[in-house]
């Protein structure tokens, strides 16, 4: 069988969206849906965890910056101690 279209999120006529296209779409979907985030809270996000899972450098390589003093912008805000309540 032949997909209905070769894009992961194709528009409706099942191509692949313009940049106006999308972000008009996106906003219109974040005022509907009462959504603050940006695209760019998902790297911020992604390095996180890769920084918590093999460290700060792993991170730094994921995200191509030439400098931690980067990479630890992205992740300082993000990075917090996980501690189970007393019973």
């Amino acid at each position: 069988d032949r997909p209905a279209s070769v894009w992961v999120m194709p528009n409706r006529q099942g191509q692949a969206y313009t940049v106006s296209g999308w972000e008009s779409g996106w906003q219109k979907f974040k005022r509907q849906h009462s959504i603050d985030w940006r695209w760019k809270d998902v790297r911020a996000k992604a390095l996180t965890d890769v920084s918590r899972e093999r460290g700060r450098d792993a991170a730094q390589a994921l995200a191509a910056h030439a400098s931690g003093t980067t990479t630890e912008v992205y992740i300082r805000a993000r990075d917090r101690v996980i501690v189970q309540p007393v019973k």
